[in-house]
């Protein structure tokens, strides 16, 4: 269960991002159900899988302080999420949380000074910017305490995100392609 909530979740928060980064939304109401499904779908990853709340809440929580939620529906999600956790599961609140904010927040850091200092070595500016060390520190948790949905739920996430991401481009660039013969 946790992989198709995980997978939908990425799913959902990429078609949202592009959604509202891209303009192509602009009904209000329409990005406010969608962010309202994908903080249900954290909400619900965290509520069966207590393990994990602290990761999923921690990210979220480490955009918010680092200023990278401003748009309606990553709003709307973010906000059903961490107060639906906050009531059902205070337990989630602890050095984990913590621990991944403090992350979340650091790999913003890193992602934003590498956007404007270019390494020379295209393969380390790669991975420096494909934000590896959320995922890094999920797997190094999962090991210490050996629950390995923490892991699992980033790395599926991330499959579906990625996903989305690589469909949008292709879909951009065959739009160019299409525009550029007329």
């Amino acid at each position: 269960m946790i992989i198709i909530l995980a997978f939908i979740t990425g799913v959902i928060v990429k078609v949202a991002d592009y959604l509202e980064d891209t303009k192509k939304e602009k009904n209000k109401q329409n990005l406010i159900f969608i962010g309202i499904v994908y903080g249900l779908l954290i909400f619900l990853m965290a509520y069966y899988f207590p393990i994990i709340a602290p990761l999923w809440i921690g990210t979220v929580l480490g955009l918010i302080l680092f200023g990278k939620i401003d748009k309606i529906a990553h709003r709307t999600a973010t906000t059903l999420a961490i107060l639906l956790t906050l009531i059902f599961l205070p337990q989630a609140i602890g050095f984990l949380l913590i621990f991944f904010v403090i992350i979340n927040i650091f790999e913003e850091l890193v992602n934003d000074y590498f956007d404007k200092h270019k390494l020379k070595n295209t393969k380390i500016q790669s991975f420096v910017i494909s934000r590896p060390l959320l995922e890094i520190s999920a797997l190094a948790i999962s090991f210490i305490f050996w629950q390995w949905e923490i892991f699992i739920s980033i790395f599926v996430f991330d499959i579906g995100y990625l996903l989305i991401t690589k469909y949008e481009n292709k879909k951009i660039l065959l739009h160019k392609k299409s525009n550029k013969k007329k």
